[in-house]
């Protein structure tokens, strides 16, 4: 079963959101912001994503994203730029 698939059942087991975790072999990759969207829309669940969120820009991009409904970002990367700290104040507020 691939993770579309899985997704699409996740809900009629009862599952509320998904949490997709993207961990690309190419640390400086971009995240795969295509594949956390198809996730979200054939599960009709709300989805956070993580693991490979490191930028301002990154946050922003996922903030306008459909069905993207949240970010886990590794406490490190806030001591490396403080605007990402400053982005969810507002963004969240």
């Amino acid at each position: 079963m691939n993770a579309t698939e899985l997704a699409k059942r996740a809900k009629a087991y009862g599952f509320r959101r998904l949490l997709f975790v993207d961990i690309p072999e190419d640390p400086g990759a971009e995240p795969d912001f295509d594949t956390a969207h198809a996730l979200s829309r054939v599960s009709g669940l709300p989805l956070v994503m993580g693991g490979s969120i490191t930028t301002l820009a990154h946050l922003e991009r996922l903030h306008a994203q459909p069905g993207l409904k949240g970010a886990l970002v590794d406490a490190l990367q806030f001591r490396r730029d403080a605007r990402l700290l400053a982005y969810l104040a507002t963004a969240c507020a």
